[in-house]
Formats: structure tokens, sequence, C-alpha cells
């Protein structure tokens, strides 16, 4: 039996990522689905922000963003 990916999914932009992916590259949901063969029903979300929606709720809220170069780094397309 195959064990059913868990994808952390960002709760503003919908983009997602693996949670064991060693790079944790954020893409939209549709092209990882694409990319690993996979339809909606393959996978188990888990909701965050991403990155860049991090930063910018952050901002939003003028909490700020600790210096942390994750945090600014772009999605992949």
């Amino acid at each position: 039996m195959a064990t059913v990916p868990m994808l952390t999914v960002c709760c503003v932009c919908k983009h997602v990522t693996q949670n064991d992916s060693p790079s944790s590259s954020w893409m939209p949901m549709s092209t990882f689905l694409e990319r690993n063969h996979l339809q909606p029903v393959d996978v188990r979300l888990s909701h965050t922000y991403c990155p860049v929606c991090y930063e910018q709720q952050a901002n939003a809220w003028s909490i700020g963003v600790k210096d942390n170069p994750d945090r600014t780094t772009p999605r992949a397309a």
C-alpha cells in the first residue's frame, strides 16, 4: 500500500510544498500534482503560510519578519 504524501498548502496563495522535501520549494498545487502524476484525492493537506505570503502578512500586521533568508525565498514556478 502506497504512502499518501502530506503537502503543506499556503492558506493565501494555495501554493504547496512537500513536508519531507529537502529543498522546500513552493509551487502551484496543479504543478506539483502533474509532476508527480497525482490526483487531488491522492494527497493529504496541512495549511500554513508560504514564505512570501508570511512576509506580506507579517508586514500587514506590522509584526516584522525575523532575519531569516528562507522567509524571502521566491516560489518555484
